[in-house]
Protein backbone atom coordinates (compact mmCIF):
# COMPACT_ATOMS: atom_id res chain seq x y z
CA UNK A 1 0.00 0.00 0.00
CA UNK A 2 1.34 3.49 -0.88
CA UNK A 3 2.11 5.52 2.26
CA UNK A 4 0.47 8.94 2.83
CA UNK A 5 2.44 12.04 1.92
CA UNK A 6 3.66 13.42 5.28
CA UNK A 7 2.92 16.95 4.05
CA UNK A 8 -0.78 16.11 4.30
CA UNK A 9 -0.71 14.88 7.90
CA UNK A 10 -0.77 18.27 9.63
CA UNK A 11 -3.73 19.70 7.64
CA UNK A 12 -5.59 16.43 8.14
CA UNK A 13 -4.97 16.49 11.88
CA UNK A 14 -6.16 20.09 12.10
CA UNK A 15 -9.29 19.24 10.17
CA UNK A 16 -10.02 16.28 12.47
CA UNK A 17 -9.52 18.43 15.54
CA UNK A 18 -11.86 21.10 14.21
CA UNK A 19 -14.49 18.45 13.50
CA UNK A 20 -14.09 16.97 16.97
CA UNK A 21 -14.58 20.37 18.59
CA UNK A 22 -17.44 21.42 16.38
CA UNK A 23 -20.44 20.65 18.59
CA UNK A 24 -20.44 23.86 20.56
CA UNK A 25 -23.91 25.18 19.73
CA UNK A 26 -24.73 28.30 17.73
CA UNK A 27 -27.73 29.23 15.66
CA UNK A 28 -26.29 28.59 12.19
CA UNK A 29 -26.80 25.44 10.19
CA UNK A 30 -23.15 24.89 9.17
CA UNK A 31 -21.85 21.36 9.73
CA UNK A 32 -19.46 22.40 12.49
CA UNK A 33 -21.78 24.93 14.07
CA UNK A 34 -19.28 27.79 13.46
CA UNK A 35 -20.51 30.90 11.66
CA UNK A 36 -18.61 31.71 8.44
CA UNK A 37 -16.65 34.97 8.46
CA UNK A 38 -18.74 37.95 7.40
CA UNK A 39 -18.54 38.84 3.75
CA UNK A 40 -16.27 41.78 2.96
CA UNK A 41 -18.15 44.95 2.10
CA UNK A 42 -17.12 46.49 -1.21
CA UNK A 43 -17.18 49.89 -2.87
CA UNK A 44 -16.63 51.04 -6.41
CA UNK A 45 -13.53 53.14 -7.02
CA UNK A 46 -12.83 55.09 -10.22
CA UNK A 47 -9.14 55.78 -10.79
CA UNK A 48 -7.34 57.88 -13.39
CA UNK A 49 -3.56 57.94 -13.48
CA UNK A 50 -0.34 56.74 -15.08
CA UNK A 51 0.66 53.09 -14.79
CA UNK A 52 3.73 52.76 -12.57
CA UNK A 53 4.17 48.97 -12.70
CA UNK A 54 2.60 45.57 -13.25
CA UNK A 55 1.76 42.37 -11.41
CA UNK A 56 -1.20 42.93 -11.66
CA UNK A 57 -1.32 46.69 -12.42
CA UNK A 58 -0.19 49.59 -10.20
CA UNK A 59 -1.84 53.01 -10.55
CA UNK A 60 -1.41 55.89 -8.10
CA UNK A 61 0.54 53.63 -5.76
CA UNK A 62 -2.19 50.95 -5.48
CA UNK A 63 -1.93 47.43 -6.89
CA UNK A 64 -5.11 46.18 -8.57
CA UNK A 65 -5.79 42.54 -9.36
CA UNK A 66 -6.44 42.25 -13.10
CA UNK A 67 -7.32 38.57 -13.35
CA UNK A 68 -10.88 39.34 -14.48
CA UNK A 69 -10.44 42.87 -15.85
CA UNK A 70 -11.76 43.90 -19.25
CA UNK A 71 -9.14 45.94 -21.12
CA UNK A 72 -9.87 48.46 -23.87
CA UNK A 73 -7.17 50.18 -25.92
CA UNK A 74 -8.34 53.27 -27.82
CA UNK A 75 -11.98 52.08 -27.73
CA UNK A 76 -11.21 48.57 -28.96
CA UNK A 77 -10.89 45.31 -26.96
CA UNK A 78 -7.31 44.87 -25.79
CA UNK A 79 -5.06 42.81 -23.55
CA UNK A 80 -2.91 43.54 -20.49
CA UNK A 81 0.19 42.80 -22.57
CA UNK A 82 -0.54 45.90 -24.68
CA UNK A 83 -0.31 48.25 -21.70
CA UNK A 84 2.97 49.92 -20.75
CA UNK A 85 4.47 51.87 -17.89
CA UNK A 86 3.67 55.58 -18.19
CA UNK A 87 0.43 55.14 -20.12
CA UNK A 88 -2.54 56.92 -18.52
CA UNK A 89 -5.56 54.73 -17.84
CA UNK A 90 -9.05 55.05 -16.40
CA UNK A 91 -9.73 52.10 -14.14
CA UNK A 92 -12.96 51.01 -12.48
CA UNK A 93 -12.28 48.79 -9.50
CA UNK A 94 -14.00 47.03 -6.66
CA UNK A 95 -12.30 47.53 -3.28
CA UNK A 96 -13.19 45.89 0.01
CA UNK A 97 -12.67 46.68 3.67
CA UNK A 98 -9.95 44.02 3.91
CA UNK A 99 -7.62 45.86 1.57
CA UNK A 100 -8.44 43.94 -1.59
CA UNK A 101 -8.64 45.87 -4.86
CA UNK A 102 -9.83 44.23 -8.08
CA UNK A 103 -9.95 45.98 -11.44
CA UNK A 104 -13.16 45.46 -13.40
CA UNK A 105 -12.34 47.61 -16.45
CA UNK A 106 -9.16 49.34 -17.69
CA UNK A 107 -9.37 51.90 -20.49
CA UNK A 108 -6.26 53.37 -22.14
CA UNK A 109 -6.40 56.50 -24.30
CA UNK A 110 -3.39 58.37 -25.64
CA UNK A 111 -3.20 62.12 -25.18
CA UNK A 112 -1.86 63.28 -28.55
CA UNK A 113 -0.93 61.61 -31.84
CA UNK A 114 0.28 63.13 -35.07
CA UNK A 115 3.29 64.42 -36.99
CA UNK A 116 5.88 66.34 -34.99
CA UNK A 117 5.88 70.05 -35.83
CA UNK A 118 8.79 71.12 -33.65
CA UNK A 119 11.15 69.56 -31.13
CA UNK A 120 13.59 71.22 -28.73
CA UNK A 121 15.55 68.55 -26.80
CA UNK A 122 17.45 71.14 -24.73
CA UNK A 123 14.25 72.78 -23.50
CA UNK A 124 12.38 69.47 -23.22
CA UNK A 125 9.53 70.64 -25.45
CA UNK A 126 7.73 68.75 -28.20
CA UNK A 127 5.00 70.23 -30.42
CA UNK A 128 2.40 68.02 -32.11
CA UNK A 129 -0.84 69.24 -33.71
CA UNK A 130 -0.59 72.62 -32.02
CA UNK A 131 0.00 71.16 -28.54
CA UNK A 132 3.07 72.11 -26.52
CA UNK A 133 4.15 69.01 -24.61
CA UNK A 134 6.59 69.16 -21.72
CA UNK A 135 9.01 66.25 -21.48
CA UNK A 136 11.03 65.83 -18.27
CA UNK A 137 12.65 63.23 -16.03
CA UNK A 138 9.20 61.81 -15.23
CA UNK A 139 8.68 60.91 -18.92
CA UNK A 140 9.17 57.31 -20.07
CA UNK A 141 10.35 56.67 -23.63
CA UNK A 142 9.43 53.57 -25.58
CA UNK A 143 12.22 51.58 -27.24
CA UNK A 144 10.83 52.80 -30.58
CA UNK A 145 12.36 56.23 -29.76
CA UNK A 146 16.07 56.24 -30.57
CA UNK A 147 18.35 57.26 -27.69
CA UNK A 148 15.40 57.09 -25.30
CA UNK A 149 14.99 60.86 -25.36
CA UNK A 150 13.82 63.79 -27.49
CA UNK A 151 17.17 63.60 -29.24
CA UNK A 152 15.68 60.63 -31.10
CA UNK A 153 12.62 62.56 -32.33
CA UNK A 154 12.63 64.58 -35.58
CA UNK A 155 10.19 66.97 -37.21
CA UNK A 156 7.79 64.94 -39.35
CA UNK A 157 7.97 61.78 -37.21
CA UNK A 158 4.56 60.39 -36.32
CA UNK A 159 4.51 60.13 -32.54
CA UNK A 160 1.97 59.29 -29.87
CA UNK A 161 2.14 60.85 -26.42
CA UNK A 162 0.56 59.66 -23.19
CA UNK A 163 0.15 62.10 -20.35
CA UNK A 164 -1.95 64.86 -18.86
CA UNK A 165 -3.71 67.80 -20.51
CA UNK A 166 -3.01 71.28 -19.25
CA UNK A 167 -5.03 74.46 -19.12
CA UNK A 168 -4.17 76.12 -22.43
CA UNK A 169 -2.63 73.69 -24.88
CA UNK A 170 0.16 72.83 -22.45
CA UNK A 171 0.55 69.13 -21.63
CA UNK A 172 2.85 66.94 -19.56
CA UNK A 173 4.12 63.72 -21.15
CA UNK A 174 4.31 60.52 -19.12
CA UNK A 175 5.26 58.30 -22.09
CA UNK A 176 6.38 58.94 -25.68
CA UNK A 177 6.19 56.29 -28.44
CA UNK A 178 6.42 56.12 -32.22
CA UNK A 179 2.99 55.73 -33.79
CA UNK A 180 2.14 52.40 -35.41
CA UNK A 181 3.08 52.02 -39.05
CA UNK A 182 0.28 53.21 -41.30
CA UNK A 183 -1.39 55.22 -38.54
CA UNK A 184 -2.51 58.49 -40.15
CA UNK A 185 -5.08 59.70 -37.66
CA UNK A 186 -4.44 62.94 -35.77
CA UNK A 187 -5.70 62.84 -32.20
CA UNK A 188 -5.66 65.62 -29.61
CA UNK A 189 -7.02 65.78 -26.07
CA UNK A 190 -7.34 69.18 -24.45
CA UNK A 191 -9.50 72.05 -23.27
CA UNK A 192 -11.89 73.83 -25.67
CA UNK A 193 -11.17 77.55 -26.14
CA UNK A 194 -12.32 80.21 -28.64
CA UNK A 195 -15.52 78.26 -29.35
CA UNK A 196 -17.56 79.66 -32.24
CA UNK A 197 -20.77 77.68 -32.59
CA UNK A 198 -21.78 79.65 -35.71
CA UNK A 199 -18.84 78.66 -37.91
CA UNK A 200 -18.45 75.49 -35.77
CA UNK A 201 -14.82 75.92 -34.86
CA UNK A 202 -12.79 75.97 -31.65
CA UNK A 203 -9.19 75.70 -30.51
CA UNK A 204 -7.28 73.14 -28.52
CA UNK A 205 -3.99 74.80 -27.73
CA UNK A 206 -3.10 76.59 -30.96
CA UNK A 207 -4.80 73.95 -33.13
CA UNK A 208 -7.96 75.18 -34.87
CA UNK A 209 -10.57 72.42 -35.02
CA UNK A 210 -13.36 72.52 -37.61
CA UNK A 211 -16.20 70.38 -36.27
CA UNK A 212 -18.83 71.20 -38.91
CA UNK A 213 -18.95 67.59 -40.10
CA UNK A 214 -17.89 65.86 -36.86
CA UNK A 215 -19.79 63.37 -34.76
CA UNK A 216 -20.26 64.76 -31.25
CA UNK A 217 -20.46 62.25 -28.38
CA UNK A 218 -21.23 62.40 -24.64
CA UNK A 219 -22.05 66.13 -24.48
CA UNK A 220 -25.66 65.73 -23.36
CA UNK A 221 -28.28 68.41 -23.71
CA UNK A 222 -25.81 71.22 -22.94
CA UNK A 223 -23.79 70.46 -26.06
CA UNK A 224 -20.20 71.50 -26.67
CA UNK A 225 -19.09 74.28 -24.31
CA UNK A 226 -16.07 76.48 -23.69
CA UNK A 227 -13.77 74.81 -21.16
CA UNK A 228 -14.84 71.23 -21.96
CA UNK A 229 -12.07 68.63 -21.96
CA UNK A 230 -12.43 66.85 -25.31
CA UNK A 231 -10.81 64.23 -27.49
CA UNK A 232 -10.63 65.24 -31.15
CA UNK A 233 -9.88 62.85 -34.01
CA UNK A 234 -9.40 63.67 -37.68
CA UNK A 235 -7.35 62.81 -40.76
CA UNK A 236 -7.42 65.88 -42.93
CA UNK A 237 -6.10 69.42 -42.57
CA UNK A 238 -7.90 72.17 -44.44
CA UNK A 239 -6.10 74.76 -46.54
CA UNK A 240 -5.91 77.23 -43.63
CA UNK A 241 -4.33 74.64 -41.30
CA UNK A 242 -7.50 73.74 -39.38
CA UNK A 243 -8.04 70.06 -38.56
CA UNK A 244 -11.30 68.75 -40.01
CA UNK A 245 -12.61 66.68 -37.09
CA UNK A 246 -14.31 63.35 -37.72
CA UNK A 247 -15.30 63.02 -34.06
CA UNK A 248 -15.28 65.14 -30.94
CA UNK A 249 -15.84 63.24 -27.69
CA UNK A 250 -16.27 64.81 -24.31
CA UNK A 251 -13.83 63.20 -21.91
CA UNK A 252 -15.59 61.58 -18.97
CA UNK A 253 -15.53 64.38 -16.40
CA UNK A 254 -17.56 62.42 -13.86
CA UNK A 255 -15.57 60.12 -11.54
CA UNK A 256 -18.61 57.91 -11.05
CA UNK A 257 -21.91 57.70 -9.18
CA UNK A 258 -22.65 59.44 -5.91
CA UNK A 259 -20.88 57.68 -3.06
CA UNK A 260 -18.17 56.14 -5.23
CA UNK A 261 -14.56 56.47 -4.17
CA UNK A 262 -12.38 58.20 -6.75
CA UNK A 263 -8.72 58.99 -7.39
CA UNK A 264 -7.59 61.38 -10.11
CA UNK A 265 -4.00 62.20 -11.09
CA UNK A 266 -3.31 65.06 -13.47
CA UNK A 267 -2.83 68.79 -13.98
CA UNK A 268 -5.18 71.49 -12.73
CA UNK A 269 -7.10 72.43 -15.89
CA UNK A 270 -9.57 74.93 -14.37
CA UNK A 271 -9.03 77.08 -11.32
CA UNK A 272 -11.55 79.37 -9.66
CA UNK A 273 -10.34 78.99 -6.09
CA UNK A 274 -8.66 76.47 -3.80
CA UNK A 275 -12.11 74.98 -3.16
CA UNK A 276 -13.36 74.99 -6.77
CA UNK A 277 -11.15 73.65 -9.57
CA UNK A 278 -10.75 70.81 -12.08
CA UNK A 279 -8.05 68.14 -12.28
CA UNK A 280 -7.75 66.57 -15.74
CA UNK A 281 -11.22 67.96 -16.48
CA UNK A 282 -12.78 66.46 -13.33
CA UNK A 283 -14.53 68.87 -10.94
CA UNK A 284 -12.92 68.85 -7.48
CA UNK A 285 -13.92 70.51 -4.22
CA UNK A 286 -11.76 70.76 -1.11
CA UNK A 287 -13.14 71.28 2.39
CA UNK A 288 -11.79 72.22 5.81
CA UNK A 289 -11.05 68.52 6.43
CA UNK A 290 -9.07 67.94 3.22
CA UNK A 291 -5.52 66.76 4.00
CA UNK A 292 -2.85 68.44 1.86
CA UNK A 293 0.40 66.56 1.27
CA UNK A 294 3.56 68.18 -0.08
CA UNK A 295 2.05 71.67 -0.11
CA UNK A 296 -0.91 73.78 0.97
CA UNK A 297 -4.11 75.09 -0.60
CA UNK A 298 -2.19 78.26 -1.46
CA UNK A 299 -0.01 76.23 -3.87
CA UNK A 300 -2.95 75.29 -6.09
CA UNK A 301 -3.03 76.98 -9.51
CA UNK A 302 -3.38 76.10 -13.18
CA UNK A 303 -1.12 73.33 -14.51
CA UNK A 304 0.07 72.17 -11.09
CA UNK A 305 0.29 68.36 -11.00
CA UNK A 306 -1.68 66.74 -8.17
CA UNK A 307 -3.33 63.50 -7.10
CA UNK A 308 -6.74 63.76 -5.45
CA UNK A 309 -8.54 61.08 -3.44
CA UNK A 310 -12.07 61.36 -2.15
CA UNK A 311 -15.74 60.58 -2.64
CA UNK A 312 -18.17 61.66 -5.35
CA UNK A 313 -21.07 63.79 -4.13
CA UNK A 314 -24.63 63.93 -5.51
CA UNK A 315 -23.67 66.56 -8.10
CA UNK A 316 -20.79 64.47 -9.45
CA UNK A 317 -18.05 66.57 -7.84
CA UNK A 318 -15.06 64.79 -6.30
CA UNK A 319 -14.90 65.93 -2.66
CA UNK A 320 -11.24 65.64 -1.73
CA UNK A 321 -10.28 63.78 1.43
CA UNK A 322 -6.60 64.05 0.44
CA UNK A 323 -4.74 66.12 -2.13
CA UNK A 324 -1.07 65.36 -2.82
CA UNK A 325 1.19 67.62 -4.85
CA UNK A 326 3.28 65.51 -7.24
CA UNK A 327 6.91 66.54 -6.98
CA UNK A 328 8.92 66.89 -10.16
CA UNK A 329 12.09 64.83 -10.30
CA UNK A 330 15.26 66.93 -10.43
CA UNK A 331 17.89 64.38 -9.41
CA UNK A 332 19.20 61.73 -11.79
CA UNK A 333 21.79 59.00 -12.01
CA UNK A 334 22.80 56.21 -14.36
CA UNK A 335 25.15 53.56 -13.01
CA UNK A 336 25.54 49.92 -12.02
CA UNK A 337 23.68 48.49 -9.03
CA UNK A 338 25.92 47.91 -6.01
CA UNK A 339 23.35 46.33 -3.67
CA UNK A 340 19.63 45.52 -3.44
CA UNK A 341 17.61 45.30 -0.22
CA UNK A 342 14.08 44.17 -1.05
CA UNK A 343 13.07 44.14 2.63
CA UNK A 344 13.91 47.84 2.93
CA UNK A 345 12.76 48.59 -0.66
CA UNK A 346 16.11 50.17 -1.51
CA UNK A 347 19.07 49.77 -3.82
CA UNK A 348 22.51 51.35 -3.90
CA UNK A 349 24.33 52.92 -6.85
CA UNK A 350 27.22 55.40 -6.87
CA UNK A 351 27.23 54.93 -3.10
CA UNK A 352 23.73 56.44 -2.83
CA UNK A 353 20.71 54.80 -1.20
CA UNK A 354 17.67 54.90 -3.49
CA UNK A 355 14.16 54.24 -2.17
CA UNK A 356 11.67 52.46 -4.43
CA UNK A 357 8.07 52.84 -3.26
CA UNK A 358 4.61 52.03 -4.60
CA UNK A 359 4.57 55.22 -6.67
CA UNK A 360 7.93 54.61 -8.37
CA UNK A 361 7.50 53.95 -12.07
CA UNK A 362 9.57 50.83 -12.85
CA UNK A 363 10.37 49.49 -16.32
CA UNK A 364 12.70 46.89 -17.79
CA UNK A 365 14.25 48.19 -21.02
CA UNK A 366 16.94 45.52 -21.05
CA UNK A 367 14.81 42.37 -21.09
CA UNK A 368 11.31 43.84 -21.71
CA UNK A 369 9.92 42.05 -18.65
CA UNK A 370 6.50 43.67 -18.17
CA UNK A 371 6.38 42.45 -14.56
CA UNK A 372 9.80 43.83 -13.65
CA UNK A 373 10.13 44.91 -10.01
CA UNK A 374 12.83 45.78 -7.49
CA UNK A 375 13.27 42.11 -6.60
CA UNK A 376 14.36 41.38 -10.17
CA UNK A 377 17.41 43.65 -9.92
CA UNK A 378 20.83 42.07 -9.50
CA UNK A 379 24.18 43.53 -8.52
CA UNK A 380 25.92 44.98 -11.62
CA UNK A 381 22.63 45.60 -13.47
CA UNK A 382 22.64 49.01 -15.12
CA UNK A 383 19.89 51.35 -13.92
CA UNK A 384 18.73 54.85 -14.73
CA UNK A 385 16.99 56.63 -11.85
CA UNK A 386 15.24 59.99 -11.58
CA UNK A 387 13.83 61.24 -8.33
CA UNK A 388 14.07 63.74 -5.52
CA UNK A 389 15.73 64.02 -2.11
CA UNK A 390 14.02 62.14 0.71
CA UNK A 391 12.66 64.91 2.98
CA UNK A 392 12.76 62.56 5.98
CA UNK A 393 16.25 61.07 5.68
CA UNK A 394 19.29 63.02 4.53
CA UNK A 395 21.39 61.45 1.79
CA UNK A 396 18.62 59.28 0.32
CA UNK A 397 16.84 59.60 -3.02
CA UNK A 398 13.19 58.66 -3.53
CA UNK A 399 12.93 57.24 -7.04
CA UNK A 400 10.15 58.63 -9.21
CA UNK A 401 11.29 56.47 -12.13
CA UNK A 402 13.56 53.40 -12.22
CA UNK A 403 14.61 51.70 -15.45
CA UNK A 404 16.89 48.74 -16.01
CA UNK A 405 18.74 49.26 -19.28
CA UNK A 406 21.73 48.26 -21.34
CA UNK A 407 25.04 49.43 -19.79
CA UNK A 408 26.56 52.66 -21.07
CA UNK A 409 30.17 53.81 -21.31
CA UNK A 410 29.92 56.46 -18.60
CA UNK A 411 28.03 56.88 -15.36
CA UNK A 412 25.91 59.99 -14.87
CA UNK A 413 24.95 61.97 -11.79
CA UNK A 414 22.83 65.14 -11.54
CA UNK A 415 22.16 67.05 -8.34
CA UNK A 416 23.11 70.14 -6.36
CA UNK A 417 26.83 70.90 -6.09
CA UNK A 418 28.42 71.49 -2.69
CA UNK A 419 31.81 71.63 -0.95
CA UNK A 420 33.56 73.01 -4.02
CA UNK A 421 37.31 73.05 -3.52
CA UNK A 422 38.97 72.73 -6.92
CA UNK A 423 39.61 70.19 -8.27
CA UNK A 424 37.00 68.46 -6.07
CA UNK A 425 33.33 68.88 -5.25
CA UNK A 426 30.41 66.83 -4.00
CA UNK A 427 27.11 66.13 -5.77
CA UNK A 428 24.36 64.65 -3.58
CA UNK A 429 27.16 63.86 -1.15
CA UNK A 430 29.08 61.85 -3.78
CA UNK A 431 32.77 62.70 -4.17
CA UNK A 432 33.56 64.11 -7.62
CA UNK A 433 37.13 64.52 -8.87
CA UNK A 434 37.89 66.75 -11.85
CA UNK A 435 41.08 66.51 -13.91
CA UNK A 436 42.87 68.71 -16.47
CA UNK A 437 40.95 66.74 -19.14
CA UNK A 438 37.49 67.51 -17.64
CA UNK A 439 35.25 69.60 -19.92
CA UNK A 440 33.18 72.27 -18.16
CA UNK A 441 29.96 73.92 -19.38
CA UNK A 442 27.32 76.34 -18.15
CA UNK A 443 24.04 75.61 -19.97
CA UNK A 444 25.86 74.22 -23.05
CA UNK A 445 28.36 77.12 -23.08
CA UNK A 446 32.00 76.03 -22.59
CA UNK A 447 33.68 77.55 -19.53
CA UNK A 448 36.98 76.95 -17.76
CA UNK A 449 37.47 75.15 -14.46
CA UNK A 450 37.90 78.35 -12.45
CA UNK A 451 34.58 79.75 -13.72
CA UNK A 452 32.80 76.47 -12.99
CA UNK A 453 34.03 76.33 -9.39
CA UNK A 454 33.16 80.00 -8.89
CA UNK A 455 29.56 79.58 -10.14
CA UNK A 456 28.37 76.06 -9.34
CA UNK A 457 27.89 76.14 -5.57
CA UNK A 458 24.28 75.18 -4.76
CA UNK A 459 23.26 74.84 -8.42
CA UNK A 460 22.24 71.69 -10.25
CA UNK A 461 25.16 70.12 -12.07
CA UNK A 462 25.37 67.05 -14.27
CA UNK A 463 28.57 65.04 -14.15
CA UNK A 464 29.47 62.26 -16.60
CA UNK A 465 32.50 60.06 -16.07
CA UNK A 466 33.76 56.88 -14.45
CA UNK A 467 33.11 55.48 -10.97
CA UNK A 468 36.03 53.94 -9.08
CA UNK A 469 33.99 52.82 -6.07
CA UNK A 470 34.64 55.87 -3.93
CA UNK A 471 34.63 58.84 -6.35
CA UNK A 472 33.26 59.87 -9.71
CA UNK A 473 36.09 60.91 -12.05
CA UNK A 474 34.50 63.63 -14.19
CA UNK A 475 34.88 63.62 -17.96
CA UNK A 476 32.26 66.39 -18.25
CA UNK A 477 30.68 68.70 -15.69
CA UNK A 478 27.83 71.04 -16.67
CA UNK A 479 25.85 73.60 -14.69
CA UNK A 480 22.11 73.20 -15.35
CA UNK A 481 19.96 76.18 -14.46
CA UNK A 482 16.36 75.45 -13.47
CA UNK A 483 13.52 77.75 -14.55
CA UNK A 484 12.38 80.42 -12.14
CA UNK A 485 9.27 78.52 -11.10
CA UNK A 486 7.01 81.32 -12.24
CA UNK A 487 4.85 78.95 -14.22
CA UNK A 488 5.36 80.99 -17.40
CA UNK A 489 4.56 78.60 -20.26
CA UNK A 490 6.88 78.08 -23.23
CA UNK A 491 6.30 80.06 -26.40
CA UNK A 492 3.22 79.05 -28.38
CA UNK A 493 3.88 76.49 -31.11
CA UNK A 494 4.28 77.36 -34.76
CA UNK A 495 1.17 77.32 -36.94
CA UNK A 496 -0.02 73.83 -37.77
CA UNK A 497 1.18 72.78 -41.20
CA UNK A 498 -0.62 70.07 -43.14
CA UNK A 499 1.05 66.64 -42.95
CA UNK A 500 2.00 64.66 -46.05
CA UNK A 501 -1.05 63.87 -48.20
CA UNK A 502 -3.11 60.86 -47.17
CA UNK A 503 -6.04 59.23 -48.81
CA UNK A 504 -9.03 60.29 -46.70
CA UNK A 505 -12.50 58.81 -46.86
CA UNK A 506 -14.99 60.58 -49.13
CA UNK A 507 -15.10 64.19 -47.97
CA UNK A 508 -18.13 65.42 -46.03
CA UNK A 509 -20.02 68.50 -47.17
CA UNK A 510 -17.82 71.59 -47.03
CA UNK A 511 -18.09 73.65 -43.85
CA UNK A 512 -19.60 77.12 -43.86
CA UNK A 513 -17.12 79.79 -44.88
CA UNK A 514 -15.35 81.61 -42.01
CA UNK A 515 -16.66 85.04 -41.07
CA UNK A 516 -15.15 88.03 -42.86
CA UNK A 517 -12.37 89.90 -41.09
CA UNK A 518 -13.44 92.84 -38.98
CA UNK A 519 -13.59 96.31 -40.52
CA UNK A 520 -10.15 97.64 -41.15
CA UNK A 521 -8.65 94.30 -42.21
CA UNK A 522 -6.54 92.16 -39.86
CA UNK A 523 -7.83 91.21 -36.41
CA UNK A 524 -4.87 92.11 -34.22
CA UNK A 525 -6.46 90.82 -31.01
CA UNK A 526 -7.01 87.38 -32.57
CA UNK A 527 -3.44 87.36 -33.91
CA UNK A 528 -2.19 88.20 -30.41
CA UNK A 529 -4.17 85.32 -28.85
CA UNK A 530 -2.89 82.85 -31.45
CA UNK A 531 0.77 83.88 -31.36
CA UNK A 532 1.59 85.82 -28.20
CA UNK A 533 -0.79 85.03 -25.33
CA UNK A 534 0.89 81.73 -24.49
CA UNK A 535 3.96 83.59 -23.21
CA UNK A 536 2.78 87.11 -22.47
CA UNK A 537 -0.66 86.50 -21.00
CA UNK A 538 -3.94 88.22 -21.71
CA UNK A 539 -3.76 91.22 -24.02
CA UNK A 540 -5.26 93.33 -21.20
CA UNK A 541 -2.60 92.17 -18.70
CA UNK A 542 0.54 91.61 -20.73
CA UNK A 543 3.45 90.02 -18.88
CA UNK A 544 7.18 90.16 -19.64
CA UNK A 545 6.88 92.78 -22.39
CA UNK A 546 8.08 96.31 -21.51
CA UNK A 547 6.05 99.09 -23.09
CA UNK A 548 9.18 100.31 -24.87
CA UNK A 549 9.33 97.05 -26.81
CA UNK A 550 5.82 97.17 -28.23
CA UNK A 551 6.63 98.37 -31.73
CA UNK A 552 6.85 96.45 -34.97
CA UNK A 553 10.59 97.10 -35.22
CA UNK A 554 11.27 95.90 -31.67
CA UNK A 555 9.16 92.76 -32.10
CA UNK A 556 10.84 92.01 -35.43
CA UNK A 557 14.29 92.31 -33.80
CA UNK A 558 13.22 89.90 -31.04
CA UNK A 559 11.98 87.42 -33.64
CA UNK A 560 15.18 87.68 -35.70
CA UNK A 561 17.26 87.10 -32.54
CA UNK A 562 14.98 84.23 -31.45
CA UNK A 563 14.57 85.98 -28.11
CA UNK A 564 12.69 83.69 -25.74
CA UNK A 565 12.18 81.22 -28.59
CA UNK A 566 10.27 83.73 -30.74
CA UNK A 567 12.03 82.71 -33.96
CA UNK A 568 9.10 80.59 -35.09
CA UNK A 569 7.06 83.81 -35.53
CA UNK A 570 9.21 84.80 -38.51
CA UNK A 571 6.30 83.96 -40.83
CA UNK A 572 4.29 86.91 -39.49
CA UNK A 573 4.19 89.84 -41.89
CA UNK A 574 4.82 93.44 -40.89
CA UNK A 575 1.12 94.09 -41.46
CA UNK A 576 0.22 91.34 -39.01
CA UNK A 577 2.72 92.65 -36.47
CA UNK A 578 1.31 96.16 -36.87
CA UNK A 579 -2.19 94.80 -36.23
CA UNK A 580 -0.91 93.10 -33.05
CA UNK A 581 0.79 96.32 -31.91
CA UNK A 582 -2.37 98.35 -32.55
CA UNK A 583 -4.47 95.83 -30.62
CA UNK A 584 -2.07 95.91 -27.65
CA UNK A 585 -2.16 99.70 -27.57
CA UNK A 586 -5.94 99.73 -27.75
CA UNK A 587 -6.23 97.17 -24.92
CA UNK A 588 -3.70 98.97 -22.71
CA UNK A 589 -4.42 102.71 -23.05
Amino acid sequence: MRSMDPRLLLPLAVAMAVTACGGGGGDDNSPGGTAPPPAASTKTRIVTGAISGFGSVIVNGVRYDTSSAQVRIEDRPGAMSELAVGQVVRLEAEVDDRGGARAKTIEQHRLVQGPVQAVDPAAGVLTIAGQVIRVDDDTSFDDSIAQGSLAGVAVGDRVEVHGFSGAAGQARATRVEKADAGEVEVEVTGVVTALDSVVRRFRVGSLVVDYAAATLEDFGAAGLREGDLVEVKGREFLADGALRAQSVDKEDDSPGLSGNEAEVEGLVTRFVSATDFDVAGRAVRTTASTAFVGGTAADLRLDVKVEVEGTVDASGVLVAAKLAFKRAASLRLAARVEAVDTAASTLRALGLTIVVNASTRVEDKEGDDQFFALGDLRVSDWVEVSGYADPAVAGRIIAARLERDEPEDEVELRGPASELQAPRLRVLGVNVETTPATEFEDEDQPIDAATFFARADGLLVEVDGTWNGTALIAGEAEIEREDDGSGTPPPPPPPVTPPPPVTPPPPPPPPPPPPPPPPGGLDGAALYVANCAGCHGSITAIRLMPVSNRTVADIRRAIDANKGGMGFLSTLTDAQLQAIVDAMQAANP
